[in-house]
């Protein structure tokens, strides 16, 4: 079960990477409320969320199977 966990992190992780780079690349706004959120933020969300995946599947191959 936590292998299955790993990877569907992983993969989600994965595609809000690469969403984020979307985002900043096409210039996508984002308004909530009055408050309208810059491309550039996502640069940082891309990145954290590129941290998260690469642990999820380093942590993937080095679990016991």
């Amino acid at each position: 079960m936590k292998n299955f966990f790993l990877i569907v992190s992983a993969i989600f992780f994965s595609i809000v990477t690469v969403l984020h780079f979307l985002r900043f690349i096409f210039h996508w706004p984002i308004t909530v409320g009055p408050i309208t959120i810059d491309s550039s933020v996502s640069i940082w969300g891309a990145l954290v969320s590129l941290i998260l995946a690469a642990g999820c599947f380093i942590a993937y191959k080095q679990a016991p199977k």
